[in-house]
């Protein structure tokens, strides 16, 4: 996730490929980036429940 303070915008990393999504969602429109924001962490659970152990940040 990243913003301009404009506009939010999603993308995605796995290993080394980043895919990029279209879509940009404006702050005007809260209900819709919480509903992206939510489909998002969704996606990030469901990608780290198939780790058996925890993933790390530096």
């Amino acid at each position: 996730m990243a913003t301009n303070g404009n506009v939010w915008q999603f993308g995605r990393l796995v290993g080394r490929i980043f895919t990029q999504d279209p879509s940009a969602i404006a702050l005007a429109t809260l209900e819709e980036l919480n509903q992206q924001m939510h489909a998002y962490m969704r996606a990030c659970q469901a990608l780290a429940a198939q780790y058996k152990q925890p993933v790390t940040t530096p």
